[in-house]
């Protein structure tokens, strides 16, 4: 149980959540975090490099607007991460993860999903086209990030904190990312194959390692508008309701929350709850408009 908090502490933690909405709403604090970006993670991720501007540019401002709808009740905030006290119409509220058997449940409903769209290698080996275009898109991508990782994690406290944040916020920022950041790059790092990334995003079943295998460069150069084509219609027909929009609410909510501090954990799961359902209608979106398509010059 939480003891009573103090009404300063309480004012205190709705003074900082509403300078941190202002921040998030501030065009020019927008366009630094969009151009930080483009310029850290996508700029050289050679074919696809149009694909991570396109991810950035379009799904972004989506999560902002959610993070500012969010920080639009201070007072909620702060009641969730137990800076302020419940009552008076405000509870806490919990931080509920999906149980094991709902992940397995989605993650077999999601392979079912992407099993309607499949292709074949050149010795006849069947393979789902998300498979095929996710593993290519995650090796061009990742490179650069995986040997500039030192650098991708000062810049991103550097911006943070110098950018982001008030002034007064500075020093703690600071102290907090270098504390956690660093675990956080590492962690992401040790997975960073391409392979276990579309694995585990359930683009690839487990058994695909050797049915890729099987494409040679020429084939994969061949095949990887194609297929980014036939994805795009399929996608633009069946997202909206699929799998795939509860497998993105639990995985970005596993993925970032489970591993955030306890207190902001409910806070953060209302943003990935809120922001999924506005990622896959985007989505449907930018595949109607061929723009997937267009990002990676087909």
């Amino acid at each position: 149980m939480f003891s009573s908090v103090p009404t300063i502490v309480c004012d205190e933690c709705e003074f900082v959540v509403k300078e941190l909405k202002t921040v998030v709403e501030d065009k020019k604090s927008q366009a630094e975090a969009r151009d930080f970006l483009r310029e850290n993670v996508c700029k050289s991720p050679g074919q696809y490099r149009g694909f991570c501007d396109l991810v950035v540019d379009e799904y972004l401002p989506q999560f902002i607007q959610e993070l500012d709808a969010i920080l639009a009740d201070p007072h909620q905030v702060c009641v969730d991460i137990k800076a302020c006290n419940a009552g008076q119409g405000f509870k806490a509220r919990k931080y509920l993860p999906a149980t094991v058997e709902e992940m397995e449940k989605v993650e077999n409903d999601v392979d079912t999903f992407w099993s309607g769209l499949i292709m074949e290698n050149n010795i006849g080996q069947v393979l789902a086209m998300s498979c095929f275009e996710c593993k290519f898109l995650v090796e061009d991508m990742g490179t650069d990030m995986i040997s500039n990782r030192k650098k991708l994690s000062d810049d991103v406290r550097d911006f943070a904190c110098y950018k982001i944040v008030t002034a007064n916020m500075t020093a703690s920022c600071i102290d907090f990312l270098d504390l956690y950041l660093p675990t956080v790059i590492q962690m992401t790092i040790e997975q960073f194959t391409p392979l276990g990334i579309c694995q585990a995003n359930k683009c690839c079943p487990a058994n695909s390692e050797e049915t890729l295998r099987a494409f040679t460069y020429q084939e994969i150069q061949a095949e990887k508008c194609p297929t980014m084509k036939s994805l795009e219609s399929y996608v633009e027909s069946n997202i909206i309701g699929s799998p795939i929009q509860k497998f993105v609410e639990n995985s970005l909510t596993d993925t970032t929350c489970s591993h955030s501090i306890s207190l902001f954990q409910p806070t953060c799961q209302r943003i990935m709850y809120a922001v999924a359902p506005r990622f896959a209608s985007l989505t449907a979106v930018l595949a109607s408009e061929k723009k997937f398509s267009q990002a990676i010059h087909c």
